[in-house]
């Protein structure tokens, strides 16, 4: 669900959905679909199994420096491939 009150449109986001590329990319989980329902607006992801970034430092503290150098490369990889193809990341951080 997404905040009542915000600067979210439901067309520009069914229209991003629209266009995301069929090409995957290993570490973009793309949405499934986007509407309003009673008034809410919602994303829909498919399960993505593991544990955020966040959930992992905070559960083993701060990870090794290869460890996080490797996320690094993983993440300048992927915005890489949403640059590339012009999809919207704006849903990456830590906590996702």
């Amino acid at each position: 669900m997404l905040p009542a009150r915000g600067s979210w449109n439901v067309r520009q986001a069914r229209k991003k959905l629209q266009q995301f590329p069929e090409e995957p990319h290993s570490g973009i989980v793309p949405w499934l679909d986007v509407g309003t329902s009673a008034g809410l607006h919602y994303l829909v992801w498919p399960f993505a199994e593991g544990e955020s970034l966040e959930a992992n430092v905070r559960r083993s503290g701060l990870l090794p420096p290869a460890r996080a150098a490797l996320i690094g490369v993983q993440l300048a990889n992927a915005l890489q491939w949403c640059e590339l193809h012009r999809v919207w990341h704006g849903a990456i951080k830590p906590s996702n």
